[in-house]
């Protein structure tokens, strides 16, 4: 049944070296049948780190009309960022009927992580405009590209956030802080 097929899937995909594995599974559950929900394309999607696979995919699941659903929509921006295909991951992110802290963050994470930190800040800019609360991980992405942008002003606007929240006692976000400062 589609809870087997799933579990089988979840746990090819969770492993590198079981990818293919999991596209054979995939593969095999759907000459069987079975229609494949979004649980199916969160797993099979973290199978994809080849942009070929990754691109058939993603049409697959917009053939399926599970684009917009949340925990696919972002494993797909997840799945672009990593690949480094930026662009196809914003799209992705506007396509989303609804974007929660998951989306704003991969997002965010995404465009730091390729030295992309002006996008990175843009893309914050307008999770605030949303009124959307930033997370620790968010906030540490922020500051990360505060210190490497040297955008003190903005790292010392969040510092002051980060202590008005309370979250000033996470080791991490302490850390980057301290990098932040140092660099500056």
């Amino acid at each position: 049944d589609l809870i087997t097929w799933n579990t089988m899937l979840a746990r090819c995909s969770q492993h590198e070296k079981f990818n293919d594995e999991a596209f054979n599974i995939f593969a095999q559950m759907m000459r069987q049948g079975t229609e494949p929900d979004s649980a199916t394309f969160v797993s099979i999607l973290k199978a994809c780190l080849k942009h070929y696979f990754l691109y058939h995919m993603h049409s697959f699941i917009v053939e399926n009309g599970l684009e917009t659903h949340s925990s696919v929509g972002n494993t797909l921006i997840h799945m672009y960022a990593m690949n480094g295909s930026l662009i196809d991951a914003q799209k992705v992110f506007d396509t989303l009927s609804e974007h929660n802290v998951v989306s704003w963050c991969t997002l965010i994470t995404g465009y730091s992580y390729h030295g992309q930190g002006l996008l990175a800040l843009e893309v914050y800019a307008k999770m605030q405009e949303e009124k959307i609360k930033p997370d620790e991980i968010i906030l540490s992405c922020i500051l990360k590209v505060c210190a490497n942008l040297g955008a003190i002003e903005l790292g010392r606007l969040l510092n002051d956030h980060i202590i008005r929240n309370g979250v000033d006692s996470n080791v991490v976000i302490g850390s980057i802080l301290v990098d932040m400062y140092a660099k500056s």
